[in-house]
C-alpha cells in the first residue's frame, strides 16, 4: 500500500479548510491536514472547532472527496494550558476520523511540561487519538532527543518529525533509529545552505521552505528509517504565492516532487 500522503494547513494556509479539501482532492492527496486552533495571532484563522456550519461544510467536503484528516493541530504546553481547548481540539479530531493531534512544547519547565503532556495523552487515548508532540528549535522540545525525553513512556503520546525541524536543530536523518516505534508520522519539505539565526529559521519555517528533492537534507535516508509512515507535505512557499502561484499549483508541485524522493526511497 502506498503512504497516505497529507496537504498540511501551513501549505495552503489562504485556502481556508474547504477548498483545502478540494485542492487534495484534486491534486491526488488521500489526507488533509487541519488547523482548528491558529499557530499565530496574526494568521489567517477558521473557527473550526465553534462554527457548526463550517465543521459541517468541512465533513461535506471530504466525504465529497473522499479525503482523510490526518492531522489536527496546534494544541501547546504551555505553564497555564486550557483544557478545555484540549477537549475540544481532540473531540474534533476523533469527530473527522484524525488519528493524531500535533503538540509544541512552549513550557520551559521540563517536569511540568511532561506531566502536561501525560494528562494530554490520556485525554487524547480516552477518545482513540494519539497527541504527537513535534520538537522545533524555538520551542522547549528543540530536537530529537529532548522531544524523546519528554514522550518516552507516556500512553497516547508520539513524535512527529518534520524534516525542517531536525536539520534545523542540527540533526541529520541518520540520527532517526530505524523504525523507530515512537514516531507516528513525517513532515516532508526541503531546505538548504548552513544553520542560520534563529530569527531566519522562524521566517523559513513559516514562509520559505523548499519542495523536496529542492535543497540539502538527506529525505531518502530519512523515509528509508521510517517506511510505511503516513507524510504531512507541509511547504509554506510565500516566494511562489506572492508571485501569483496559487494553492491549488503549490499542492500540485509538493506532491509532484515528493512521489519523485518516494520513488528513490524505494528504488
Amino acid at each position: 500500500m502506498p503512504r497516505p500522503l497529507s496537504l498540511a494547513a501551513l501549505t495552503v494556509l489562504e485556502a481556508g479548510p474547504v477548498e483545502t479539501i478540494r485542492i487534495a482532492a484534486a491534486t491526488g492527496y488521500s489526507h488533509v491536514g487541519l488547523r482548528p486552533v491558529a499557530a499565530t495571532p496574526t494568521e489567517k484563522h477558521w473557527p473550526m472547532l465553534r462554527d457548526k456550519t463550517l465543521a459541517d461544510a468541512i465533513r461535506a467536503a471530504l466525504a465529497e472527496g473522499n479525503i482523510g484528516v490526518l492531522d489536527v493541530e496546534i494544541l501547546r504546553l504551555t505553564p497555564q494550558i486550557d483544557w478545555d481547548e484540549v477537549q475540544a481540539t481532540v473531540d474534533f479530531a476523533q469527530s473527522l476520523g484524525a488519528a493524531r493531534v500535533l503538540v509544541a512544547d512552549n513550557d520551559p519547565d521540563p517536569a511540568r511540561s511532561r506531566d502536561s503532556l501525560a494528562h494530554m495523552g490520556a485525554v487524547a487515548a480516552a477518545a482513540g487519538v494519539t497527541i504527537a508532540l513535534e520538537f522545533m528549535p524555538w520551542t522547549h522540545a528543540p530536537n530529537l532527543a529532548t522531544a524523546r525525553e519528554r514522550a518516552q513512556g507516556l500512553e497516547g503520546v508520539a513524535l512527529l518529525v518534520d524534516a525542517f525541524h531536525l536539520v534545523r536543530s542540527g540533526g541529520k536523518a541518520e540520527d532517526v533509529a530505524q523504525g523507530d516505534p515512537l514516531i507516528s508520522y513525517l513532515q516532508l519539505c526541503d531546505i538548504a545552505g548552513p544553520i542560520p539565526p534563529m530569527e531566519t529559521i522562524l521566517q523559513e519555517a513559516r514562509a520559505d521552505r523548499l519542495f523536496p528533492g529542492e535543497g540539502e537534507v538527506d529525505l531518502v535516508t530519512l523515509l528509508r528509517r521510517l517506511p510505511d509512515l503516513p507524510i504531512s507535505l507541509e511547504v509554506p512557499a510565500d516566494r511562489l504565492r506572492l508571485a501569483g502561484v496559487s494553492a491549488q499549483e503549490r499542492a500540485a508541485l509538493a506532491i509532484a516532487a515528493t512521489r519523485r524522493v518516494l520513488e528513490q526511497a524505494d528504488g
